[in-house]
């Protein structure tokens, strides 16, 4: 199944570029971000669309979602420009966007290019990945934010997307068993799904035939 992903905001990025790193054939992928820093160290994606530059200055939003949302409005030809050319060289069948439903780009972003893409590409699904924060060792400030933007941003998600899939990034926590960084649990978890999604979409793959090779008495004796 020929594939384009979306990766929106830094959770989605990086869900995106590990997608990347697994099936180039099938795969095209483009992300999106506020935040110029974050784009930078995905190196399996090579199409990066930079949104609100000039209002935030690549900074981000700030766990911002009605911000996110203001600025994807606001960036739609900026986005769909990216994104049409893609279509057009690739033909996805299916367009997936990932994102974390805790931020603020990503969350609220994702919904506004959602509904876009479903009024272009009409004969194209859009399914969105939502990335359930981990909120373990985080601020009470923090974590009241990031379960108020989930609880609105899936809300929201619900009525754009043709489907959603929900990752819960704390159900695969380990810290009892391992010493391994925020960064490496999160690292790990992205290859864990991009691997999973793969195996699914790529389950009914028609593989070429082997090759038959010949010796050269076998082409004489013919």
């Amino acid at each position: 199944m020929r594939v384009l992903w979306i990766g929106f905001g830094q959770a989605g990025g990086k869900i995106t570029n590990a997608l990347l790193g697994m099936n180039r054939r099938l795969y095209s992928g483009i992300a999106i971000n506020t935040e110029e820093a974050d784009l930078s160290g995905l190196g399996n994606i090579r199409e990066k669309v930079l949104i609100g530059k000039y209002a935030l200055r690549g900074r981000g939003v700030g766990s911002d979602i009605d911000l996110g949302a203001s600025i994807a409005e606001k960036s739609l030809a900026q986005m769909m420009d990216s994104i049409d050319a893609m279509v057009r060289k690739r033909d996805p069948e299916v367009i997936w966007i990932s994102a974390g439903l805790g931020g603020g780009t990503g969350a609220g972003g994702s919904f506004v290019l959602a509904n876009e893409l479903k009024k272009v590409y009409k004969h194209i699904p859009v399914y969105g990945i939502g990335v359930l924060p981990s909120v373990t060792g985080m601020p009470n400030e923090k974590e009241a934010l990031n379960l108020s933007n989930t609880v609105k941003s899936f809300e929201l998600w619900s009525h754009y997307f043709n489907n959603i899939l929900l990752v819960d990034n704390g159900q695969f926590e380990q810290p009892n068993v391992t010493r391994e960084s925020v960064e490496g649990m999160f690292q790990r978890v992205n290859e864990n799904l991009a691997q999973t999604l793969t195996t699914i979409l790529t389950a009914g793959e028609m593989r070429p035939p082997p090759q038959e090779v010949f010796s050269s008495s076998e082409v004489k004796a013919t």
